[in-house]
């Protein structure tokens, strides 16, 4: 048996622990004492990880399903933690037990302190951009694209870094509505001193309170004061009758 072989063979048969491993229960290896792999059909293995530890964990599958499974859950006892954000992948398994390579990045979900789902998340705003207006004012401008979205934001939430050079992501200055088939969006912001320098940040967040985690911004230098007066301009009255 060639090296290749043999490193798929102890992937999915397990004699020694009689298939009674996290892969092995996952796929039923011990209902055959670790010896044959009995999803002769194939299904689905599913795995996770968290931001605490970010890379997959591939040697514990937290669900499993059959071929013909629509939706794989995870197992009982691999539960949730509240106030935890986590990264799913789903891999197929052939009828020989040899997993696909994973091709679509993990989903991220998330759940609040309480224990509650937060749902997907939206797509991040695009073409971030910021213009001045009068007095001081500034007019962040975005858009958005709903193509492979997990989640429809109902908001955009702008944010501004005060002057401090540093984001405040937990005090938006300001809240645009989102409405479906508006591509363009932005915002005009309060007066600020002439010369003021602020960063803006603009991200997108669904009914639920999860946004995109977009940390993307732009900066501008605010303009208070008129054109100086051109030299060569002068007026002169004529009287008419």
């Amino acid at each position: 048996m060639s090296g290749e072989l043999f490193s798929k063979w102890l992937a999915h048969y397990d004699s020694i622990h009689r298939g009674y491993t996290p892969r092995g229960m996952a796929n039923a290896v011990c209902a055959t004492n670790g010896w044959t792999f009995p999803r002769i059909n194939g299904g689905y293995n599913l795995y996770r990880g968290t931001p605490a530890a970010p890379d997959i964990d591939y040697a514990f599958p937290v669900g499993a399903a059959g071929p013909a499974a629509e939706t794989v859950t995870n197992f009982a006892w691999r539960p949730h933690a509240a106030d935890t954000e986590y990264f799913y992948v789903l891999r197929a398994v052939g009828g020989g037990g040899v997993e696909s390579p994973s091709s679509a990045p993990p989903v991220s979900v998330v759940f609040d302190a309480a224990g509650g789902f937060l749902g997907g998340r939206p797509n991040s705003p695009m073409a971030l951009t910021v213009t001045l207006a009068s007095g001081g004012r500034f007019v962040p401008r975005w858009s958005y694209s709903d193509v492979g979205e997990e989640a429809s934001p109902t908001q955009f939430r702008v944010y501004t870094d005060g002057g401090t050079g540093t984001i405040d992501y937990d005090h938006a200055v300001g809240q645009i509505a989102f409405r479906t088939g508006q591509v363009h969006f932005s915002h005009t912001s309060d007066a600020h001193v002439h010369g003021a320098r602020r960063r803006w940040g603009v991200r997108a967040v669904t009914d639920a309170g999860r946004h995109d985690g977009n940390e993307i911004r732009v900066q501008e230098v605010a303009d208070a004061e008129g054109p100086e007066p051109h030299p060569n301009v002068v007026g002169e009255v004529i009287e008419q009758d």
